[in-house]
């Protein structure tokens, strides 16, 4: 299984340090010189132990549980509820890596020019919604946006993400780090963006109790 090796390497760092940082128990008896175990013999030894005892096996399952439920669940994103509508324009521009040629190879477009995305776009109609699926209040929000706005991409910033697919019967996505948000500007939610010519129009909306924006 690819996230049983994934945390292999961690297990086998995490039982070294154990075993060096043991408390010494001090002499008793007569000692003897003990020739000295290779670091890998060492870790060899100690996985063997917990194989056999079917302690790695408890371990590997708990680290597997671990990841599902983080990826059900990730770090929220931690935006707040807004009272007053607050809205801003976000140009998406992007900075070339590399010319831009025509047919005949020359440069139309220099290395390091900074370029609207949407230009290329004209036709992309974008209606994504952001949302913390732990407040009812936004969950009933976004119920009725996708009624008027089927092909909306919902995104989430906190909450469960398949708790929130089987309540919408939809595919759902989650801002991981905050990436997009940060990257909008989004400071508040719900919020919804779409677009205004070369421009997202980024819309941090106040809701009421039943979901129906202020």
């Amino acid at each position: 299984m690819r996230i049983k090796k994934r945390f292999t390497g961690f297990l086998m760092l995490f039982l070294a340090s154990q075993s060096m940082h043991a408390a010494s128990l001090g002499v008793i008896g007569e000692t003897f010189p003990v020739a000295e175990m290779s670091f890998l013999d060492f870790i060899s030894m100690r996985l063997n132990q917990l194989t056999a005892t079917g302690e790695m096996a408890d371990i590997e399952k708990g680290m597997v549980r671990d990841a599902e439920a983080h990826a059900n669940r990730p770090t929220p994103v931690g935006l707040t509820r807004t009272n007053v509508r607050l809205t801003h324009k976000y140009t998406p521009k992007v900075v070339l890596m590399h010319d831009i040629k025509d047919h005949l190879g020359r440069v139309i477009i220099h290395e390091g020019t900074s370029v609207n995305a949407l230009l290329s776009m004209k036709h992309y109609q974008p209606h994504w919604v952001f949302l913390d699926a732990d407040d009812a209040d936004q969950l009933r929000w976004v119920a009725r946006v996708l009624r008027v706005v089927p092909t909306s991409k919902v995104i989430l910033t906190g909450g469960s993400v398949g708790a929130t697919e089987r309540l919408l019967n939809r595919e759902i996505f989650f801002d991981q780090g905050g990436r997009i948000t940060h990257q909008l500007g989004i400071n508040h939610v719900p919020t919804q963006v779409t677009r205004e010519g070369y421009d997202l129009v980024v819309d941090e909306l106040a809701i009421r109790e039943d979901g129906y924006a202020r």
